[in-house]
Order: C-alpha cells, then sequence, then structure tokens
C-alpha cells in the first residue's frame, strides 16, 4: 500500500490523503467525512477508508474547507481539485471513481455529482444533509440539491435511518424521488434503527460508543459491495503475504506482544483505524514507529501459528 498526504489549499488546511493499492490501477473511493463544515469527523474519515481499501478499492479521504474556513464554493473547489488529482494517478482508473460523503460530506458529495467540473462515475451518500433547509442549519448558501438532479446525475447508492433526528429522512426521501423522476438508477437503504453518524455502524467506527453500533444499519456496507460490483464488476482483494494486525491479535499472547511492542495502540482509536493493515503496511504509513527492526523484533516472538 502507498499511503501519502497532498496539501490541496495549505491555507484552508485541505489535504488529500491516498490509500493506493500498488500492483495495477484500480477503482478508486473519494471519500467526505461530515461534520456539519465544521470538521472532518475522524469517525467516517480512516475507518471508512481502510474499509474499502481491504475489499480491493483505492480510497482517498478529503480533508476540505471547514470551520473557520467554511465555505461551500470552497469546498466544490477542494472536491473538484480532488477529482482532478486522482483522474491522472497512475494507481487511479479515472473512469471508475466513485465519490462518498456523510451527512455535511454527503452534501458535498452529491454537489460533486451534480456540479462537479469533473463528476465521479458513482454516487454514496450516507445519511446525507441535502435540503436547503438543512444548509441554513450548518451556515452555508446552497440550493436544495434534489432541483439540481437531471439525466446526467451518476447512479447512486443512499441510506438513512428513520430514528435519525439531526438530520430529516426527508433529505434522504426527496433526493430519492428526484432521482426516480429523472430516471437516474438508485438503491436506497431506510434503516428503522439508528442515530445520525454511524459510519460503518460497528466496532470499527464506534470509538467506544455503545450506541454507534447498530447491527442492521451496519448491513450497508456489504450492500454497497454488491451495488458497486453490478456497477464496476469485480474488484479483487489483494492477498496479504503477512496477516492483518486484526488477526493477530485473535490470539491473546500475540496481543500483548503487540501492545507491548507499539503502545500507539493503546489508544483504541489508533487501533481501530490500523488493525485491518499488516505490520508490513504500518512501516510504509508510520516508517518512524514501526521500524522494521522492531517489526522483525516482534514476529520473531510471535506464536508460531500467527505466521
Amino acid at each position: 500500500m502507498t499511503n501519502k498526504v497532498i496539501n490541496i489549499n495549505i491555507n484552508r488546511n485541505v489535504t488529500l490523503e491516498l490509500f493506493m493499492h500498488e500492483n495495477q490501477p484500480r477503482p478508486t473511493i473519494l471519500l467526505f467525512p461530515g461534520g456539519g463544515y465544521d470538521y472532518c469527523s475522524e469517525r467516517e474519515s480512516n475507518p471508512i477508508a481502510n474499509a474499502f481499501f481491504d475489499e480491493g478499492y483505492n480510497a482517498a479521504i478529503l480533508r476540505y474547507s471547514v470551520g473557520e474556513f467554511k465555505n461551500f464554493a470552497h469546498a466544490l473547489d477542494d472536491a473538484n481539485e480532488a477529482m482532478s488529482i486522482l483522474s491522472s494517478h497512475s494507481s487511479v482508473k479515472s473512469e471508475k471513481i466513485a465519490v462518498i460523503g456523510f451527512s455535511a460530506g454527503g452534501h458535498l458529495a452529491a454537489s460533486l455529482s451534480l456540479m462537479g467540473t469533473m463528476k465521479p462515475s458513482l454516487c454514496i451518500l450516507g445519511y446525507p444533509a441535502t435540503l436547503k433547509s438543512f444548509s441554513k442549519i450548518m451556515r452555508i448558501e446552497s440550493e436544495s440539491l434534489h432541483t439540481l438532479i437531471d439525466k446526467s446525475t451518476p447512479p447512486t447508492f443512499i441510506f438513512s435511518t428513520f430514528e435519525d433526528q439531526l438530520v430529516p429522512i426527508d433529505n434522504t426521501t426527496k433526493y430519492i424521488e428526484a432521482l426516480e423522476l429523472n430516471d437516474v438508477p438508485f438503491e436506497a437503504h431506510i434503516f428503522q434503527k439508528g442515530k445520525h453518524g454511524l459510519a460503518l455502524g460497528d466496532k470499527r467506527t464506534n470509538m467506544g460508543e455503545a450506541d454507534k453500533i447498530e447491527p442492521a444499519f451496519a448491513k450497508w456496507f456489504p450492500l454497497c459491495m454488491m451495488w458497486l460490483k453490478e456497477n464496476w464488476g469485480y474488484v479483487e482483494r489483494e492477498k496479504n503475504q503477512e496477516p492483518s494486525i486484526r488477526d493477530l491479535m485473535v490470539n491473546e499472547t500475540n496481543k500483548n506482544l503487540i501492545l507491548e511492542a507499539f503502545d500507539i495502540f493503546e489508544s483504541r482509536e489508533t487501533l481501530t483505524i490500523c488493525r485491518g493493515h499488516t505490520l508490513d503496511n504500518m512501516n510504509k504509513i508510520l516508517p518512524d514507529v514501526f521500524t522494521l527492526d522492531k517489526i522483525n523484533e516482534l514476529k520473531n516472538r510471535l506464536i508460531e501459528s500467527a505466521h
């Protein structure tokens, strides 16, 4: 894996973080975290990118203009620049770039699919904020996005929950209705249970919060995998020669050895983000922490069945 951060706008702290497979050009998922345009949610950042990467897709996280730099026009410029960078990247199949966004990130993802200089070929929206009334709450200037849908809008996968009290469900249902009226292919899932901001809805993104786990809602990810395959075809998962950190830590002895060698994993959030990677991959991501000497020493101590 190649992990790299590209500065898109230093003055506004805008970055594009890449997670690229190295063996061949692949379909790529461009991710916009939520956060009301006030911040970029970590729950909806690296864990989501890792989930898609583990399924064989390249992933990229755009941390767009937020907070003191909040401005929808700037954020859309950031998204357009991210698309331009990805489309010319040697590891990316330029005709197979999908965008995914959550909440306010869903607003930006939908906007890119509707108004982008270079539109993604597929759009995935998680409990998106799409209505002008909600744009006012986020303190940005934007029309209701469903009014901009036309026949050029890319096929869309959209999901939300009935119980979401932060972004009302009509942000999703009005968008679905407009997709249907314009004959845009879509798949929609409205789950009954679940508060706002569930991300994956499982332990990978709950960050220690029990109410962020909803088994039924968590089905959106495998359903989305099926939808991507229906639209793009099968993507081969990269076969690791080494077990992932998650696999190694199934064994209690190995778990203790790993925590002893790398105390960075004492942070639950860090472990959640990294556990899908191998130790060798972590050397590429954080070479100053996961040095080859420390990794090789650890491997020699792990029990035989883990190799």
